[in-house]
């Protein structure tokens, strides 16, 4: 299952912040982030439905975020 985020992270600096939370949510799958998208677009792949946690973890951090279709 692919899900996409537009997160609005403005600095790069901003996303080791964010690797550990990543990493253990996404055990089974894989996700990165293309700092050079004008939307910062996160992408996680995964087997099971993340969409949720993955934008829990991002407002916990204060990062807006939207799931893109």
């Amino acid at each position: 299952m692919i899900a996409i985020f537009k997160t609005y992270l403005k600095f790069k600096t901003q996303i080791p912040k964010l690797t550990l939370h990543f990493d253990n949510l996404l055990t089974q799958g894989t996700w990165n982030f293309d700092p050079e998208d004008c939307d910062t677009i996160v992408r996680s792949y995964s087997e099971e439905p993340v969409a949720l946690k993955v934008t829990t973890i991002l407002k916990s951090h204060n990062f807006n975020c939207e799931t893109l279709e």
